[in-house]
Formats: C-alpha cells, structure tokens, sequence
C-alpha cells in the first residue's frame, strides 16, 4: 500500500511538471521561475521514487524473513 501511495504522488509530480513545461508552450518560453519549479518537482518525483523502491525492498524483505523456517538453537 505504502508503495502505491509513493508511486501516485510520483506520478503526479511528473505530471505537474509536464503541465508547466506545455503551460509554457514549450521548454524554449519558459521562465526562469518555470524552470525552477520543474527542477524541483521532478527532484521530488525522483526521491518519491527512491523511496518506493527501498519501502518494497523493505517489505519484500520482512516477507521474506517470516516465511524463513526457524532454525532450533544448539544450546547445551
């Protein structure tokens, strides 16, 4: 779930920044501010989506850990 959650916020980043570059009929009339706020939401975009791939990770991992068979101690 949480994935999914980072991989639509993503999305939308992208998609904003894609608004303001077609916003400004193209990437040649945009403004310095235009710019800026595409840097940024693509930045955000792309931590959105380092974090998703290390919240699977994560997840994929815990799954993983509970279906391990335990091992009983060799204590003596």
């Amino acid at each position: 779930m949480k994935v999914k959650l980072l991989l639509a916020l993503a999305l939308v980043c992208t998609a904003v920044g894609v608004g303001i570059v077609v916003a400004a009929n193209g990437p040649a009339n945009m403004t310095p501010d235009d710019e800026l706020r595409l840097f940024f939401l693509l930045l955000i975009a792309s931590v959105l989506l380092s974090a998703a791939l290390i919240v699977a990770a994560v997840e994929d991992l815990g799954r993983k850990l509970a279906a391990a068979p335990k091992v009983p101690s060799q204590g003596g």
